[in-house]
């Protein structure tokens, strides 16, 4: 950079802050540049490019000005020249009292800023400080103005183009002044809008302390209204008390009467037993007894089965036959051995065809196992008869068990039927329409889908308490909907029915769409608060989840109606306040008995809210709760059982004929073993016959003798006699015991009758013993239940006496069966005298603060809120008291300052006018500047407004962009900052290419007027930068013209202030010429 002195015979001195060397090294494109500028008017000129601006943004930065005043870029580093790692800028000001100030500043490459002053390290505030303190302002567009700054001046606010000028003119006390009257009248408007709202929030709170007021009078009587309940509440735990004292005592007696009872009767039974031993003892005696005659009779019987006579009878027979062949002639004997042979030969063959004794026992056994193997059978029969019976018993029993349970639900059912009678006769007729032909239609292939009944009929509600929150969200039309599971059925049925009846409605029940609401996977059971974030508000269910009833009749509901996602909570809790905010999805909730509501506005998203008391609603139609499933169940166990039974007793006569059947088989094995036994006799008595035949003819064939003869009949008489005689002697034996075994049947008899005699003497005592025994069971049977009951009242009358006691244990703690004296009158105060008259009390007490339960369990907030407020008028009168005095005193201060400071605001505005207006009149244009402002006492609206009219005819126009044009912009711009020049105590001033825009004449009239301001008079330090100027400007003393150039012919600067004697211009003409004659 080259400095050309023009005319240095005037010299200006330096004011304290002027620039006297500038140092720029590695900064944009100068690698090392040195810039010496004078007091007055420094002139940098040069072509685009070629370091001018450099030379401002240097000043700005070096001295601790913000880059975002320079409005070139927004990272300090670009600064710096490229490939450099450092750029660093040396600045010094003069100071007439002492040593000059010396700024330096580093940039690295990192973004990293050091400062320093006067060669030791220093912070930017140490920096900005030092130029305060100078009165240097580079963020002031009044004094330091850009190249891309110099378009921002016109779009000044008057505000902003205020403080500039008062800070550009070193007012610094007037623009303090004017701070603290923004401050104050901040505090003014404050003062103001804080005393309205104040006085505003002290009337509200004032207004609602009258609503508290008589809400707390409310609250007073009905605290007394709830120590009149707290009374009868008293009264009413001491009544039962007194009534579980006597219904103890009476459950008592009742129980001691039955142990007296079971005791007299043990008594009884003990004597009874006593004479039924004695019974027993003669019944022994008479068995022992029995025991000799059955003895001789079964002993009788068994000789008379003998065939003993029979046997004799047959020897006797063949004794004669043999003497008879004896005494036959010899004619006879072979007539008799040939018919004796005859009669052999019979008998030989009749034996051969009869069958042998082992095939006979053979055939008995095998009868006789079949035998036993029928009558086990039979045994089997009846046991398995007995356990069907029993069975058959049981289930008469739970025949008539579910017959019962049946009878009472079909009741419910009737009850139902009736109430929807009374509510919708139309859907009463359907009902029972579709009852009576469901069937018919079914059969003829119509309605072969599910068709449910209207919810008022097929849902279960366990808790009945929850039906109030069902109706409410279903309705009565969705509850009174007939559901069909296929759609096209729906419209069928419709159709079917609205031919006989008007209040009819079929609603499709799309089971497709359940797996929504059950699944995990749902879109709506996702959507829904899970039960575990919602147990601290003490949440009781959804209202979707509290009845039961058929899946089509569900997803009804579900879809039609709001009760899927509908909560109910138990109580208010403290986070009841909180539901609504913390699951925005919760449209409907109950807290209680109360239904909160949030809407959301479709266009304006507005969230409103809202509660309603359903304490007044009653359900009417599931008030009555039974399960239509529960009935089809019961009918089809009815069914069941029936079946059952009846197959069962099919079972029992089956065996029953069975075992009649089997008896008569067992009665024809019987008769066949009779038979083989038979055929065993006769086979026998063959046999017998057959031998004595073939000893006879053994006789009849051998050869007779007389002495033979004689020998054989006396031996045969012998035989006769002997055989005669055991024959006798049996038959007397059989006579003497056939006729003790009548003597013992007789004897048998006598004793079944005394047997008899006997039972009959004992009877009354057996019966009388059964009947005690009876007895005592009975009312063993009903003594269990009475001493549990006992033992139940008993606790009752435990608690009854602690609640009693407790209740009225402030006055006394003695245990005792009536009240303290003092509640004892309490309680004689109040009417009602039985539990149930004082329960009845209690509830209207009760229904009568029901209204007002709300409030009372906002009694505590109430007191609260009633405190606070109370406090909040008292803390609202200090503050309004001290806001008006603080604006008193704000006023006072105000009036103050601003009875000097306007005026000297004034006078400085007028001064600037001045000079602005003679200088655009110099121009041969009309400006002038003026005070702009709107309430004399809002100091935030004051501001400079600059007026211009650059041609004759037109109107005054404020300066700002699009008003004017950009040369006339920059006239005005100029021409501002020249009328401060001489009221400025700034050190110096900077304008970068205030000239684009300007014809050559009015750059001309600038320079003149720029250069007469900064060479004249005391003006200040002045930098003007300029690509290029007309030529034959005027140049006066004062006036330094510093070239930039970006060239390698001149290789070492010119500039030096100690060489100003012509030398610099004679270097620069040789430079010049060099660079010409190459």
């Amino acid at each position: 950079m080259t400095r050309l002195l023009v005319d240095s015979r005037k010299r200006i001195k330096y004011d304290d802050g002027s620039i006297i060397r500038i140092r720029m090294e590695n900064f944009m494109h100068y690698d090392d540049q040195t810039v010496r500028p004078l007091p007055g008017f420094n002139v940098v000129i040069g072509h685009n490019g070629s370091g001018k601006s450099a030379l401002v943004n240097a000043i700005c930065i070096g001295l601790g000005g913000n880059i975002d005043t320079l409005q070139r870029c927004d990272n300090i580093t670009t600064f710096i020249k490229r490939e450099a790692e450092e750029a660093r800028i040396e600045i010094e000001l003069y100071n007439g009292s002492g040593d000059n100030f010396e700024v330096g500043c580093s940039i690295t490459i990192k973004g990293k800023v050091g400062w320093a002053i006067n060669g030791e390290r220093a912070n930017k505030t140490q920096v900005e400080d030092l130029v305060n303190s100078l009165n240097i302002q580079t963020g002031n567009m009044c004094q330091f103005l850009p190249q891309d700054v110099v378009k921002n001046f016109p779009l000044m606010t008057p505000q902003e183009r205020f403080l500039s000028t008062v800070k550009a003119v070193g007012e610094g006390k007037l623009v303090e002044q004017f701070d603290r009257l923004k401050e104050i009248q901040k505090v003014i408007d404050n003062s103001d809008n804080l005393i309205e709202t104040k006085e505003n929030t002290l009337e509200s709170i004032k207004n609602k302390m009258e609503g508290i007021k008589q809400k707390k009078i409310k609250m007073d009587n009905i605290e007394q209204v709830m120590v009149n309940k707290d009374i009868a509440e008293k009264k009413l735990k001491w009544t039962r008390f007194e009534n579980d004292i006597r219904e103890a005592k009476k459950i008592k007696k009742k129980t001691d009467e039955i142990k007296q009872i079971i005791a007299g009767c043990k008594e009884q039974i003990v004597e009874c037993k006593k004479i039924d031993a004695e019974k027993d003892v003669e019944m022994g005696k008479i068995t022992e007894k029995l025991a000799v005659p059955e003895k001789l009779i079964q002993y009788t019987e068994r000789i008379m089965m003998e065939p003993m006579v029979n046997k004799k009878m047959m020897e006797l027979e063949h004794l004669e036959q043999l003497m008879k062949s004896e005494e036959e002639d010899r004619v006879d004997k072979a007539e008799n051995l040939d018919k004796t042979k005859i009669e052999i030969e019979k008998l030989t063959r009749e034996l051969k065809h009869c069958s042998g004794d082992n095939a006979i026992d053979i055939e008995i056994s095998k009868l006789r196992d079949k035998e036993h193997q029928i009558d086990n059978k039979i045994q089997t029969l009846i046991t398995s008869k007995s356990d069907l019976s029993s069975k058959s018993k049981n289930l008469q029993q739970s025949l008539r068990q579910v017959q019962r349970n049946l009878s009472d639900l079909k009741n419910a059912e009737n009850q139902k039927l009736t109430q929807l009678k009374k509510t919708n006769p139309d859907c009463y007729g359907a009902v029972m329409y579709i009852r009576k032909n469901i069937e018919d239609w079914r059969q003829s292939g119509k309605f072969k889908h599910g068709i449910h009944e209207p919810a008022v009929l097929t849902l279960t509600v366990p808790n009945l308490e929850n039906a109030v929150y069902i109706e409410k969200e279903a309705g009565g039309q969705q509850l009174e909907a007939f559901v069909c599971e296929d759609p096209r059925e729906a419209n069928d049925l419709m159709q079917e029915l609205r031919q006989r009846f008007q209040r009819v409605s079929v609603i499709h029940g799309d089971l497709n769409k359940m797996a929504q609401f059950i699944s995990p996977r749902g879109e709506r059971f996702r959507s829904r608060a899970a039960a575990e974030d919602l147990e601290r508000y003490k949440f009781v269910d959804y209202v979707g989840d509290m009845f039961n009833g058929p899946d089509a009749v569900k997803v009804h509901l579900y879809m039609h109606t709001s009760v899927y996602n509908t909560a109910v909570f138990q109580e208010e809790t403290p986070y009841s306040e909180e539901i609504s905010d913390e699951f925005p999805n919760l449209r409907k909730y109950y807290v209680g008995k109360t239904l909160n509501t949030c809407r959301v506005s479709k266009y304006s998203k507005l969230v409103s809210r809202g509660e309603e008391d359903i304490s007044y609603f009653k359900p009417q139609r599931l008030k009555i709760n039974y399960d239509q499933e529960e009935i089809y169940s019961l009918e089809k166990q009815v069914d069941d059982l029936n079946k059952e039974i009846n197959t069962n007793n099919k079972h029992v006569q089956k065996i029953s004929d069975t075992v009649v059947k089997n008896k008569q088989e067992i009665t024809q094995i019987k008769k066949d073993i009779a038979e083989n036994n038979e055929l065993k006799v006769n086979k026998s008595k063959l046999e017998i016959t057959l031998k004595h035949k073939k000893e006879l003819v053994v006789e009849m064939t051998r050869p007779k003798s007389d002495e033979n003869h004689e020998g054989k009949m006396e031996e045969y008489a012998r035989k006769k006699v002997i055989l005669a005689k055991d024959l006798v002697k049996h038959m007397q034996s059989m006579q003497e015991t056939h006729a003790k075994s009548n003597l013992q049947y007789i004897e048998r008899e006598l004793l079944y009758v005394k047997q008899y005699h006997l039972q009959e003497k004992y009877s009354e005592n057996s019966s009388r013993l059964n009947n005690l025994v009876a007895e005592v069971k009975d009312q063993e049977a009903a003594l269990t239940p009475e001493e549990k009951r006992l033992d139940r009242w008993k606790e009752r009358l435990r608690k009854s006496k602690d609640d009693a006691h407790s209740c009225t244990a402030d006055e006394s703690k003695e245990v005792s069966k009536k009240p303290p004296p003092n509640y004892a009158a309490l309680f004689d105060q109040i009417e009602a005298r039985t539990a149930e008259d004082l329960e009845a009390h209690v509830d209207a007490i009760a229904k009568d603060l029901k209204n007002d339960e709300k409030l009372m369990k906002d009694q505590e907030k109430i007191n609260r809120s009633y405190q606070e407020k109370k406090q909040s008028i008292e803390t609202l009168g200090t503050e309004i008291e001290q806001l008006r005095e603080d604006k008193v005193n704000a006023l006072k201060e105000s009036d103050n300052i601003s009875t000097s400071g306007v005026q000297r605001l004034k006078d400085l505005i007028d001064n600037v006018n001045d000079k602005f207006s003679a200088y655009f009149a110099d121009l041969g244009y009309a400006g002038e500047v003026r005070l702009s402002r709107g309430d004399v006492d809002d100091y935030k609206s004051y501001g400079v407004a600059i007026k211009v009219r650059f041609r004759d005819g037109e109107d005054w126009s404020e300066l700002a962009k699009g008003r004017q044009s950009g040369g006339e912009m920059s006239v005005t711009t100029a021409i501002y900052m020249l009328a401060l020049q001489e009221m400025t105590t700034v050190p110096f001033r900077c304008v970068d290419e205030i000239n684009q825009g300007l014809d050559e004449r009015n750059e001309r009239r600038v320079w003149d007027m720029i250069l007469n301001a900064a060479t004249e008079g005391g003006g200040s330090q002045y930098f003007y930068l300029a690509p290029k100027m007309p030529y034959n400007l005027e140049y006066k003393p004062g006036t330094v013209v510093h070239v930039c150039h970006a060239s390698d012919t001149i290789k070492r600067s010119i500039s030096s202030v100690e060489q100003e004697e012509g030398s610099d211009v004679s270097r620069w003409v040789t430079a010049a010429k060099r660079l010409r004659d190459s």
